[in-house]
């Protein structure tokens, strides 16, 4: 789901350099397309100057093509988008593959003010950077952006995506002074995501949690580490059960390339006993989620 509006405005300028009027999108598992936001026109340098392209027909990458250095896309790794330049009609999007997760293997340089993919050769002048993809591993490279998986980062006229991931098992228990993912990671959906820029992010974490004799911490994992306070904290006390809704919000600065958001548990015992355990109240009751610019 999209909500609110763009971020990053780059509908036209005074320069053809200036104009970047659309922003990559999923058209689907196997289509990644360059799509009208607020026109279809781009400015391309053509390896002499920069000038205003308006492709004729939807520029797209297919899951089976080739990145630059020929070799098929891969799943589970980042790629840059490029729009290099063919005609005053027509650009080609164009893939470089990262390093790793958080490395790229060429960083994006600026030509006459524009990031393209190097400023020193006329080939790399004409490849202007749009952003980065990751290819998701479903029976092959696939194409995705969905609440849960957002692998789509423009550079270029960004709008703000919810990000989130939630626990479907409707209720467990857990006693041990220990941090681990809700439920050990049973049922648990994470919130999957690549950024071509660092960003700053407000996670928040929903959660109902009932205790009896005991107490547990709920906490938001980015990458799997808990950072800073536990989210909420709820203690029981002899005789009675405690029922507690945490809703908190805490701020993460977020490099470039892959993350993933996921829900955490620490559970005390101060007794043994039937009751000496902390049970987290599940289903549609917990969720972590952020808001993302993409």
């Amino acid at each position: 789901m999209t909500i609110f509006h763009m971020q990053t405005g780059s509908g036209g300028g005074g320069e053809p350099r200036d104009v970047v009027g659309g922003r990559l999108e999923k058209a689907s598992a196997t289509s990644l397309e360059w799509q009208p936001y607020h026109h279809n026109c781009i400015g391309l340098y053509d390896g002499s100057n920069w000038v205003v392209v308006t492709p004729s027909s939807t520029p797209s990458l297919a899951n089976s093509a080739n990145d630059i250095d020929s070799a098929a896309l891969a799943i589970n790794y980042n790629y840059d988008i490029y729009a290099e330049y063919s005609s005053l009609t027509a650009l080609n999007l164009v893939a470089k593959k990262w390093t790793n997760d958080t490395i790229r293997s060429v960083t994006p340089a600026r030509w006459e003010g524009v990031l393209c993919y190097d400023n020193s050769t006329t080939a790399g002048k004409k490849r202007r950077w749009l952003g980065t993809i990751r290819m998701l591993s479903s029976s092959g490279a696939k194409f995705e952006d969905t609440e849960n998986i957002r692998y789509i980062s423009n550079y270029y006229n960004r709008i703000r995506k919810i990000l989130s991931g939630n626990n479907s098992t409707s209720s467990w228990t857990y006693g041990t002074a220990s941090w681990r993912e809700f439920n050990n990671g049973s049922g648990q959906t994470k919130g999957y995501v690549v950024f071509c820029s660092a960003q700053s992010l407000d996670v928040s974490l929903y959660a109902t949690v009932q205790v009896h004799t005991s107490s547990c911490y709920v906490g938001v994992g980015v990458d799997g580490s808990i950072s800073g306070a536990a989210v909420g904290y709820t203690s029981g006390g002899l005789g009675y059960f405690m029922i507690s809704t945490h809703n908190a919000t805490y701020p993460y600065s977020v490099g470039i390339g892959y993350h993933y958001l996921s829900q955490h548990e620490y559970g005390q015992q101060y007794q043994s006993g039937k009751y000496a355990v902390d049970a987290l109240q599940q289903s549609s009751t917990n969720k972590v989620w952020t808001l993302i610019e993409a």
